[in-house]
């Protein structure tokens, strides 16, 4: 399946094991996996690290607009690095402070458009597993 340039799209609600099946199927046949939540994460944690006050739409708007983020290391979860503007940022994404205020960001819609743009650029390359709520319809 590795010969073919494609994008595999999962979909679904919380909790019900898109990212251990997406994973595994990332690894199994050697494409790049990609979590949309941590690009949430990601955008979290730059607002965070750069003083942007998570609650101001705007700014975290016009924040998540100007970054560029980019996944590395090998297929499967537990190989990659999240990479914000030429900074690895993975050890920032899963901490307390991302926690209690990825959800928030994450429903701005201009974070929201950002991160499908990011998205869509990331899969223009092929051999992508996503996973995410709402990634086979947006």
């Amino acid at each position: 399946m590795t010969e073919y340039d494609s994008t595999i799209a999962i979909d679904g609600p919380g909790a019900v094991g898109k990212t251990t099946v997406g994973g595994i199927l990332a690894e199994r046949i050697g494409f790049l996996f990609l979590d949309t939540g941590v690009m949430y994460r990601a955008v979290t944690a730059a607002a965070i690290r750069m003083g942007v006050d998570t609650r101001n739409e705007s700014a975290v708007s016009d924040l998540a607009n100007s970054m560029e983020i980019r996944i590395t290391g090998g297929p499967g979860p537990g190989s990659q690095r999240v990479v914000v503007d030429g900074r690895d940022m993975t050890d920032d994404l899963r901490t307390r402070a991302v926690d209690g205020r990825v959800s928030m960001v994450s429903s701005y819609p201009g974070v929201r458009e950002a991160m499908v743009e990011q998205q869509r650029r990331l899969a223009s390359d092929g051999k992508v597993v996503m996973v995410g709520r709402d990634i086979g319809t947006i």
